[in-house]
């Protein structure tokens, strides 16, 4: 579901290995154009974590529509915010991410 593909996103991150998130980008992102490609997306979301270390999640609030919020606690800067805009059916791809650190 919703809650396990972002849990198995945020492993993926925490993993810090380009290989283990370029395999779940292609397999459980939406990259159909004009989408970045999954390479593009590794260097970004790689470089996320490269900023703020590992990543807990710590809540989620989903309204059932727009994208689910992710509270985080990151591990070099504090408490922040995953927006996750994830498909509600299987097989749940991920459409869009951002993050915002602080709260």
């Amino acid at each position: 579901g919703v809650a396990s593909t972002i849990n198995d996103f945020v492993a993926a991150i925490n993993s810090g290995n380009e290989k283990t998130l370029l395999a779940f980008i292609t397999e459980r992102f939406d990259n159909s154009p004009p989408a970045p490609k999954p390479e593009e997306r590794v260097g970004r979301i790689g470089g996320v974590h490269n900023n703020v270390g590992n990543i807990t999640v710590t809540g989620m609030f989903d309204s059932g529509d727009g994208p689910v919020q992710v509270t985080i606690k990151t591990e070099n800067q504090g408490p922040g915010t995953l927006i996750v805009d994830v498909d509600r059916a299987a097989p749940y791809k991920i459409k869009r991410m951002g993050l915002q650190i602080g709260n």
